[in-house]
């Protein structure tokens, strides 16, 4: 088995991303999902348990526009295709930059042309760094519109309605005491 290497601060930078992609649509919030989904969240409304979304998470510590494109796993973009055409829901996936945070909505029907060997070449870790990777262009994704989100809304758990179980949520609405 392969061995983990995101870090705490890997999971924190991830979803306040989450946080802010979110917020942008109001009362949504977002559930860390199991590494066997190959994905990172599905998304639902506050308060509700029923699915809205999935979405990978990536970020990145330059700025938006300096490359062309984004080069992610074909393994995992196929695993959030697979996601949205099994579930006819939509995949994201949302990049946080130095500088903004961007997305690009995916559906069943999206092909990746041109798949290539590559992945972590420059600092690799394992024989897996290396694999199928695409790049997708990055003037197909949109930016996340600038909203203020709380401290609170990064850090506390959504836990979902009375009587549901509890979950790894990320919240955009400060918790009730």
């Amino acid at each position: 088995m392969r061995p983990t290497y995101e870090t705490s601060n890997d999971r924190a930078n991830e979803s306040k991303a989450v946080a802010i992609y979110c917020a942008q649509w109001g009362q949504m919030s977002a559930t860390k999902l199991p590494i066997s989904y190959r994905v990172d969240y599905a998304f639902h409304n506050e308060g509700s348990l029923k699915i809205s979304g999935w979405a990978e998470v990536k970020c990145r510590s330059h700025k938006s526009d300096t490359y062309k494109t984004l080069i992610i796993s074909l393994g995992k973009m196929m695993a959030g295709i697979e996601l949205a055409h099994r579930t006819s829901l939509p995949f994201i996936l949302i990049i946080s930059f130095s500088d903004k945070v961007m997305f690009r909505v995916f559906t069943s029907s999206d092909v990746f042309r041109n798949p290539m060997i590559g992945g972590r070449t420059d600092k690799t870790r394992d024989d897996a760094d290396i694999e199928p990777i695409v790049h997708l262009c990055m003037t197909k994704f949109k930016d996340v519109r600038p909203t203020q989100v709380s401290p609170e809304a990064v850090a506390k758990p959504y836990r979902g309605p009375a009587g549901a179980p509890p979950s790894h949520s990320v919240s955009t609405q400060p918790q009730q005491r």
